[in-house]
């Protein structure tokens, strides 16, 4: 059994519109969905800050695919579509910061732009 997927054995699988044939998902095409890989350490480190930060943390590696860049632009918009309040966005990446996950520039009067960190290597394979 090899370790290695060969992305030739998929041909034209690999092609957006056959995604349904890889992954067994189809998604109506306009549709926004969360690209990954997203580090399941990241995801579990912000779960034991607070249910907050995992919505949050959701909004960021979506903004991430979007930009195809882990220095986003965050959107208080989008974290009010998963039902996150705005003050509870903030607490959440204050706490984010402090965890190591994420770096935050702010400016005044402005949405702040934060940089999603390498996840701490994890010890424990699941």
């Amino acid at each position: 059994m090899t370790d290695h997927i060969d992305p030739s054995a998929y041909g034209s699988q690999l092609n957006p519109a056959n995604i349904e044939t890889v992954i067994g998902v189809r998604i109506p095409k306009g549709e926004k969905f969360v690209r990954g890989p997203i580090p399941w350490n990241w995801l579990m480190a912000t779960g034991q800050l607070s249910p907050s930060s995992v919505g949050v943390g959701l909004v960021l590696w979506f903004l991430s695919g979007c930009a195809k860049s882990r220095v986003v632009k965050f959107s208080y918009k989008r974290a009010a579509d998963l039902g996150l309040k705005r003050k509870s966005v903030y607490s959440a990446l204050k706490s984010m910061e402090a965890a190591g996950l994420v770096s935050i520039t702010r400016h005044r009067g402005k949405c702040p732009v934060v940089t999603i960190l390498a996840p701490e290597p994890s010890a424990a394979k699941a």
